[in-house]
């Protein structure tokens, strides 16, 4: 109303800037008193009762000033981090979403490179100890060889990560197969699966070399003895059983003369 706007100037009338404003306004009205409570010093200067009359809007940070530009980037930054926020909270990226789904139809996938890696990054219930903890993202090389009938041979390929000493390689190393062999024997059309650790090696001549410390191969019929949960649940007890059973392994001589055969019965 006019007379509550005619209080507000009188109740600013020792401010010498409101003043020279709004005797600016011909004539007086409520638009031109909003007018200039959205100016710079509308929004601190124009007080009620010793009350400052700031819309909530101006103390967002970037609206503050009231500079167009300024308003114009603070209101795009806030909406990239509204849906920023909003997918991080809901949202799952097309990478994710695809791996989950190939992972879950693992069993009647293609055998490709990719579904074997989305397949082995996929959750289970089956997880030895001690096991390499940088599989499978440490894959280098996977070969599918195909075998006839349907059926594929998987050979994988890894570089080792961290381990305390040639007894910790084998053990994780152990671990990591029969990980691998849980998951991919879930697909019927697999008959074989070979993991191949590898590290680097350095010969009598000071030459470094990447070798395989330890080859595991898995065949098809021991797939169809075993218990993974099992074997994975026995192998932080006896970790050389998963060696005993195998149809074929392999470990690198400098791995193998340092081997703790009480440790690791073979």
């Amino acid at each position: 109303p006019l007379g509550q706007i005619k209080q507000l100037i009188d109740q600013n009338k020792d401010n010498q800037e409101v003043q020279n404003y709004l005797k600016g306004l011909n004539p007086i009205t409520p638009e031109g008193v909003t007018a200039f409570l959205d100016t710079e010093a509308g929004s601190f200067k124009l007080n009620v009762g010793g009350i400052i009359m700031t819309p909530l809007w101006r103390k967002i940070p970037g609206y503050r000033t009231g500079t167009p530009w300024k308003m114009i980037v603070a209101s795009v930054v806030y909406f990239y981090l509204f849906i920023g926020v909003v997918v991080a909270l809901f949202g799952e990226s097309p990478d994710k979403v695809t791996q989950k789904e190939v992972a879950q139809d693992w069993s009647t996938a293609d055998i490709t490179e990719d579904t074997i890696k989305a397949a082995l990054a996929g959750k289970t219930d089956v997880m030895p100890i001690p096991i390499d903890n940088d599989f499978p993202k440490s894959i280098t090389k996977i070969e599918i060889l195909d075998i006839g009938n349907g059926k594929e041979n998987v050979w994988i390929y890894y570089t080792m990560g961290s381990v305390w000493d040639e007894t910790d390689l084998v053990k994780k190393a152990g671990g990591t197969a029969i990980f691998a062999g849980s998951i991919l024997y879930k697909n019927p059309n697999v008959e074989d699966v070979a993991i191949f650790a590898q590290g680097d090696f350095t010969d009598q001549y000071g030459k470094s070399n990447v070798s395989t410390a330890v080859k595991i191969v898995i065949k098809n019929p021991m797939n169809e003895q075993v218990d993974w949960k099992g074997l994975a649940d026995l192998h932080v007890t006896d970790p050389g059983n998963i060696y005993r059973i195998v149809d074929n392994y392999s470990i690198h001589p400098g791995v193998f003369s340092e081997l703790k055969k009480n440790e690791v019965s073979l």
